[in-house]
């Protein structure tokens, strides 16, 4: 406790919700980063794309040119085998699924809402060929003309001239289509509620549709205890996710989610299953480079080299225990390979992985971010730090980056998950607040904690701690080296004069959770509350109706309410001068609205907002501004918030802020 800070902590949290922690409003614009660049034994990042977006397809079409397609109209390229990345704008926002070119100008890209683009220029330029209304799932060409698409609830669409029209086919299934694959123009097999047709008349007609039986164990209660039995069970009818490839018209393999691969000699008319008996999800891609070699993916990466009589792990789950590679687990969604030797596959959370092998061994060339939402800060567009977790092993570590987030250096580690925030005033002074988590008790909050460093993170030195659940710190800010506040639950605001040797509890005037706080001069500042406990997706909603914003125009000496909200969550606050300034709301009903001041809060006039997810937000001017959403989006004003924008996040430059954002391109 501090000087007797009375605390309730009403909800414990939840080790898998922890990344939910809300961003308050930052210097920088917060982005998704990748983590450190690692080397292990057969797997290492290449940096691309800082992103985080889960990749979906992948095609390389030489050893060197490749694309790759994910969430929220992600397009990457790559002319260096993945050695670095450039973004193509896909024109849409849509999750794009799959991804097929026949050479390195003509590619087509297929994602939810039924969007099909097209590119006959190398992805320079996108054009929508399509919109239907169906997710679309797969996409598969056998030359510039000839192309099948197909999607959820059996769709299955036909081009015979470069996807300029489309037409449905006669094949009506009713069960999502999760397969696609032509050896030639007339010869092809769909797969689609684990049935699996072939067509040898370009689509006129379908044969086969014998059904996929897998059988799944089932815990069953047997007298005073349990016991395991064996059912046989269909496929989902809807189910999306699955693989299917031939080599020839006789011989093909098909994965369909689970931990099974069906193999035919037989052009599909009878299938044989390889069961791994591992857990109930596994592999939802599978592709051969020739008859003899291939690989199946998903949690894990299995390979065979003898036509799929045998099967060997690469990489993933390990009998009674699944592999982790630098901090994440393994998540492939989809392959490709260019020859025998070299291939590639993308996941979940920005991961692309490379072999030479024939997939003997796979390297990591990207992965997404493993650090907590809001737990980062820049001083420029090369120095930042960050709080990086483990989720394997759940400890977690502050790290800095010299060379805007390509590569990060571990500067402290801890035992347990910790949630801070950042202030630095310089590349050398700067604090850390926040609080730990004992995931021996149900992950409660086991303290708070204030650390400084005068050497840029070099050495963190621990100025404050209480080893206790009832107090959470959530913010800090500083308007020297000297002067600075720490806000926390209970209504905690903390005052520093001698850079944090000693902390002065100050009245807030409230016993709300402060989240946030801003200070533009040793006098002048505000900070931003809400009433409840630990976490605003656990607090009782009848406790948590209103939120509230203080002021102090003393150095916090006396705070007085400007402005309270009834059913709403105040979550990021942004302030230009002692008069402008900019608080985001979330209301219950997860709604956002924008309040903004030109008096210094005597008023907070409201602007409601699209149905977006606002993470954090940045302002150059009166004018200009840009909040932004956790799924990639950003909304921009040029009118002081008056009216917005919506546009997708750049990913050509990180860091980058609002200034660049707004800049005219060179």
């Amino acid at each position: 406790m501090i000087n007797g800070v009375p605390l309730k902590i009403k909800k414990e949290i939840r080790k898998n919700l922890i990344i939910y922690l809300m961003a308050i409003a930052c210097f920088i614009c917060v982005i998704p980063v990748r983590s450190f660049a690692t080397n292990s034994n057969g797997w290492i990042y290449q940096n691309p794309y800082p992103t985080s977006n889960t990749l979906l397809g992948v095609k390389f079409v030489t050893p060197q040119k490749g694309w790759i397609v994910g969430e929220h109209g992600t397009i990457l390229y790559t002319q260096n085998g993945g050695d670095t990345w450039v973004a193509q704008e896909s024109g849409t926002e849509q999750d794009l699924r799959c991804v097929a070119f026949i050479n390195e100008q003509q590619g087509w890209v297929v994602g939810n809402r039924g969007v099909i683009i097209h590119t006959s220029d190398g992805g320079v330029t996108w054009n929508v060929q399509g919109n239907y209304t169906q997710n679309l799932f797969k996409v598969f060409f056998v030359n510039e003309k000839d192309g099948w698409a197909g999607g959820y609830g059996g769709v299955l669409l036909h081009t015979t001239d470069g996807g300029i029209r489309w037409s449905e086919s006669s094949l009506a299934s009713g069960s999502s289509l999760n397969g696609i694959h032509f050896i030639n123009s007339n010869v092809g097999w769909v797969m689609t509620g684990g049935r699996v047709f072939r067509t040898i008349d370009g689509g006129v007609n379908w044969e086969g549709g014998t059904k996929f039986k897998v059988t799944m164990q089932r815990t069953e209660k047997a007298g005073r205890g349990m016991s395991l039995s064996e059912q046989e069970n269909d496929l989902p009818p809807d189910w999306w996710q699955g693989d299917i490839y031939f080599v020839n018209d006789k011989k093909g393999w098909a994965v369909v989610g689970l931990w099974y691969i069906f193999s035919t000699e037989d052009g599909g008319k009878t299938w044989t299953a390889i069961d791994f008996g591992y857990m109930s999800y596994g592999l939802g891609s599978i592709t051969f480079s020739d008859e003899k070699t291939g690989c199946a993916g998903g949690s894990s990466i299995v390979c065979t080299e003898d036509g799929g009589k045998t099967w060997n792990e690469r990489l993933g789950i390990k009998p009674g225990k699944r592999e982790i590679r630098d901090d994440f687990w393994i998540s492939v969604q989809n392959f490709s390979f260019v020859n025998k030797f070299v291939g590639w596959a993308a996941g979940n959370d920005g991961q692309t992985l490379i072999t030479t092998d024939s997939g003997k061994s796979w390297k990591t060339q990207s992965r997404g971010g493993s650090f907590y939402v809001g737990s980062m800060v820049f001083l420029n567009d090369k120095i930042g730090w960050a709080v990086k977790s483990n989720e394997p092993t759940h400890k977690s570590e502050i790290v800095r980056t010299k060379d805007g987030a390509k590569t990060w250096s571990s500067q402290k580690e801890f035992e347990t998950p910790i949630n801070l925030r950042f202030f630095f005033v310089d590349s050398k002074n700067g604090w850390a607040v926040g609080w730990l988590w004992d995931q021996l008790s149900n992950y409660t909050v086991s303290g708070s904690i204030i650390l400084h460093t005068d050497d840029g993170g070099a050495t963190w030195v621990t100025q404050f701690q209480e080893k206790s659940h009832k107090l959470t710190l959530q913010d800090v800010v500083f308007t020297s080296s000297k002067e600075g506040w720490v806000v926390g639950s209970g209504g905690t605001i903390l005052h520093t004069t001698d850079g944090g040797a000693h902390w002065i509890k100050q009245k807030s005037g409230t016993t709300y959770r402060l989240e946030g706080i801003r200070f533009i001069d040793s006098k002048i500042g505000w900070a931003i509350g809400y009433k409840g406990g630990v976490h605003e997706f656990f607090d009782d909603p009848k406790e948590r109706n209103d939120s509230i914003i203080v002021h102090t125009e003393d150095g916090g000496h006396l705070w007085e309410e400007q402005l309270r909200k009834k059913y709403g969550f105040f979550k990021g606050m942004f302030f230009l001068d002692k008069n402008v300034g900019w608080v985001i709301e979330k209301s219950d009903d997860s709604r956002y609205s924008i309040y903004h001041t030109t008096n210094g809060g005597k008023t907070w006039p409201e602007n409601e907002l699209s149905d977006l997810d606002i993470d954090s937000s940045c302002f150059i001017d009166n004018d200009r501004g840009a909040l932004f959403d956790k799924r990639g989006f950003m909304l921009i004003t040029n009118d002081g918030s008056n009216t917005w924008i919506k546009q997708k996040t750049p990913l050509k430059k990180y860091p980058w802020n609002c200034s660049e954002i707004f800049a005219k391109p060179r």
